[in-house]
């Protein structure tokens, strides 16, 4: 890693008057019957109670899924509910199995309350997540999305799928099945693999994990990454447009915490690629940047 180690407040004028901080957990959760609850601005504890569930909130910003004592077969498998962050927001939830997924910025997660009944476990994701599914070999768990279908029995891994962007899949631990529904095609990934959806086929090459999922532990780690997918990071995390009209084709490597403000990242990203940047609101333009043939 190129890791930035002395991160000194940024004083200049611009910055200061334009700074902006970085995302929190925010949230809001949709149950089956259309009722929101804005999960930032709700108490901790019990928040809601759906048909042999019980959903908690905690303070470090997590949602929790637990089967009601005594629910036995009250759950129904058509309580769908719906996770969706804002750009500028991340939230953790557990789901009723146990399956830990980390949601982060500008993304939406739809998931039964409870896998009682049913003879997989599904949810359908939008934008990015990185999963930790409860091993269960009798019922499977799928992440669908447009453009494909992961398919796991317990496993760790990450799924980015956001509308302007190539859909990935990044296996840290176990097995998972990627598969396109338009073609049939299938690849199983180990470890390290990390396969990409272009043109209705299913490119795989090898890459590290650690890297791909440090969003979920606040870090953001930048290895040879292209400065538009550098600055599409920036924009979800920080709520902010970019103007990518005028970002150079240059790739960016470095690792800075995701608890930094706005002026602190950009100074970092202008030291390491000579690109000048400026804020004017929530947008970012290219005052100057390299010229490359």
């Amino acid at each position: 890693y190129y890791t930035f180690v002395h991160i000194r407040p940024v004083t200049s004028p611009q910055y200061l008057v334009q700074d902006i901080p970085p995302g929190s957990n925010k949230a809001t959760l949709t149950l089956s019957t259309g009722q929101q609850i804005v999960l930032d601005n709700t108490k901790d504890g019990d928040i809601a109670q759906v048909p042999g569930v019980t959903i908690k909130k905690t303070k470090e910003g997590k949602l929790i899924y637990t089967v009601s004592k005594n629910s036995n077969n009250t759950v129904s498998p058509n309580q769908v509910n719906t996770v969706t962050t804002p750009k500028g927001g991340q939230y953790e939830i557990v789901l009723e199995d146990g399956t830990k997924v980390w949601l982060n910025a500008a993304s939406k997660i739809t998931f039964p309350a409870s896998f009682n009944g049913l003879k997989e476990r599904p949810v359908v994701l939008t934008g990015e997540a990185y999963f930790e599914v409860t091993k269960n070999p009798r019922k499977p768990f799928s992440v669908r999305s447009t453009e494909q279908l992961v398919t796991v029995t317990g496993t760790h891994f990450n799924v980015s799928c956001y509308p302007d962007e190539k859909t990935q899949t990044t296996l840290a631990q176990g097995s998972v099945v990627v598969s396109l529904p338009t073609t049939g095609e299938k690849q199983t990934l180990t470890p390290g693999k990390q396969s990409t959806v272009t043109s209705n086929e299913i490119l795989v090459k090898q890459v590290n994990p650690e890297d791909i999922i440090a969003w979920k532990d606040g870090v953001f780690v930048f290895n040879g990454t292209p400065m538009v997918q550098v600055m599409k990071q920036i924009g979800r995390w920080y709520n902010v447009d970019v103007d990518y009209n005028t970002l150079p084709g240059t790739e960016l490597d470095g690792e800075f915490p995701r608890t930094l403000s706005l002026s602190q990242v950009l100074k970092l990203i202008e030291i390491s690629s000579m690109i000048k940047f400026k804020t004017e609101g929530r947008k970012i333009v290219i005052e100057h940047s390299p010229s490359y043939p």
